[in-house]
C-alpha cells in the first residue's frame, strides 16, 4: 500500500484490520484529552492527588502511537512535520512570555516551569523516521547515494544534539544563548526522550499490534526497576489496553478532529498554569 495514502483508507492495511478495535482515532484523543488534563492538574497544582499523576502516564506513550499512525497516512510528511515544529516554536515563545508574568511556586518555594514540549518530541521522532527511510529505502532500491545521505543526516542531527549537551553547562550564564538553544529541537530540549525511540519502534511494527507492545512493556519494566522509589513512570504499560482497543480508523470530526490537539495542548496548560497563579496570589 502507497504510505502517502489518505487516512480515509486506513482500514485497508496494518492497523486499520484489528479484530478488537473499539476506539476510533477521534476516541482515543478525546480520551487522552481527559488524562492529560489529569496530568497537568498534578503538575501545576502540588498536594493534588497522585492518581492524576497516574493516569497521566498513558498520554505520552498513546500520542506517539497516533503520531506514528499520522506520520504514515498523511497525505504531505513536510507539512506534517511542519505543524509539529511550528507547535513547538510556539509554545516556546508562549512558555517564556508566560512563566515570566505569571510564576508559580511550589510549597517549598521552587518554581513550576512550563517545561512541557511534546510537539518538539513528535517532530524529532519523524525527523528521524524520514533520515530512517531514506536509509532503507536507499539500499534497498540500490541508491546508495541516497542511503548514504540518510546516514549523514542521521548521524549530523545526533552530532549536534550532543552538541548541544557539551555546550549547554558553557552557555549557563549565557542569557541569549539559552534563548537560542531552546528553539533547537534537539534531543536535550524535549520533554520525554524515551518517547521517541517508542514512537519509532510503534511505526516499524505497525503491522503487528502485539508486537508494537513490546517496547512498551519494555520501557515500563525500564522504569519500574530503574527509578526511583516512589516514581509512577513504569504505569505507561498501561497505555497497551486503549492502544490494543484502536480500530485504526481516523473517526469523525473532520477538520476540528484533526487541528484539535494543537489547540487543546497548550491551551490546557496555559489556563492551569495562569489559574495556579490566580490561587496564589489571593
Amino acid at each position: 500500500m502507497n504510505e502517502r495514502s489518505s487516512v480515509s483508507n486506513q482500514n485497508q492495511a496494518g492497523s486499520g484490520n484489528w479484530k478488537w478495535g473499539v476506539f476510533s482515532g477521534s476516541t482515543l484523543k478525546y480520551f487522552v484529552a481527559v488524562l492529560m488534563l489529569c496530568d497537568h492538574i498534578a503538575q501545576m497544582f502540588p498536594g493534588a492527588p497522585e492518581w492524576l499523576h497516574m493516569v497521566g502516564r498513558l498520554v505520552f506513550p498513546i500520542f506517539m502511537f497516533m503520531v506514528a499512525e499520522g506520520f504514515y497516512y498523511t497525505r504531505s510528511r513536510k507539512r506534517y512535520m511542519l505543524q509539529l515544529l511550528v507547535g513547538f516554536e510556539v509554545m516556546n515563545v508562549l512558555s517564556a512570555v508566560i512563566e515570566r508574568n505569571f510564576a508559580v511556586h511550589t510549597p517549598d518555594g521552587g518554581g513550576i516551569g512550563l517545561m512541557n514540549s511534546a510537539f518538539g518530541t513528535m517532530f524529532i521522532m519523524c525527523l528521524l523516521l524520514c533520515f530512517c527511510r531514506m536509509i532503507h529505502s536507499g539500499f534497498k532500491e540500490k541508491r546508495y547515494g541516497a542511503a548514504i545521505g540518510g546516514i549523514a543526516l542521521l548521524v549530523g542531527y545526533l552530532g549536534l544534539s550532543a552538541g548541544v549537551v557539551v555546550a549547554f553547562p558553557l552557555i549557563a550564564d549565557i542569557p541569549w544563548a539559552l534563548r537560542a538553544v531552546v528553539f533547537i529541537p534537539t534531543l536535550l530540549m524535549v520533554e520525554g526522550i524515551s518517547m521517541i525511540p517508542l514512537g519509532m519502534l510503534f511505526y516499524a511494527l505497525r503491522r503487528w499490534r502485539w508486537a508494537q507492545m513490546l517496547p512498551l512493556a519494555a520501557l515500563a519494566a525500564f522504569n519500574y526497576f530503574g527509578a526511583p522509589a516512589g516514581d509512577v513512570s513504569w504505569m505507561v504499560i498501561f497505555a497497551a489496553i486503549p492502544l490494543l482497543l484502536y480500530n485504526g480508523k481516523r473517526g469523525r470530526g473532520g477538520r476540528f478532529n484533526k487541528y484539535f490537539f494543537y489547540i487543546y495542548y497548550p491551551s490546557h496548560i496555559y489556563a492551569l498554569y495562569i489559574l495556579a497563579w490566580f490561587l496564589q496570589s489571593r
